[in-house]
């Protein structure tokens, strides 16, 4: 007989946008998914209270038909969304990151973005900083 899994041991349940976002209780109501691994993973850099959290290659920007980091995961060519759907996605991220962000600041969390040209930094959530100071 198996035993029955926890919904409370899979943190990257979809938490409902009107639920209050608390750090602490990711492992009780789920994380901020906000259609992007990086918010997620923040909200786990600050459940494990990392301060400060360096982020790196979030910079939001999708520009030639490229979404993804490597080129295998869609290639380069293969329509996957809409234009105006990646706009919606990416209003959700950002919307989302600024959710968790705010969560984070309140417990005295510092978050450096070291993607120069990030539109999180353009949205006033993060501000720029430089990796060769670090």
């Amino acid at each position: 007989m198996k035993t029955p899994i926890k919904p409370t041991f899979f943190p990257a349940c979809y938490r409902t946008k009107n639920t209050n976002l608390e750090i602490d209780d990711i492992l009780i109501n789920g994380a901020e998914t906000s259609h992007t691994v990086a918010s997620i993973m923040l909200q786990f850099a600050g459940y494990m209270r990392c301060n400060p959290i360096y982020l790196i290659g979030i910079d939001l920007n999708y520009k030639n038909d490229k979404k993804y980091f490597t080129n295998d995961y869609h290639p380069i060519g293969t329509k996957q969304y809409e234009p105006e759907k990646i706009d919606f996605f990416t209003n959700e991220m950002i919307t989302g990151i600024q959710r968790v962000t705010n969560s984070l600041h309140s417990k005295g969390i510092t978050i450096y973005n070291c993607s120069k040209q990030s539109l999180l930094n353009e949205n006033g959530i993060t501000e720029y900083y430089d990796i060769n100071d670090i």
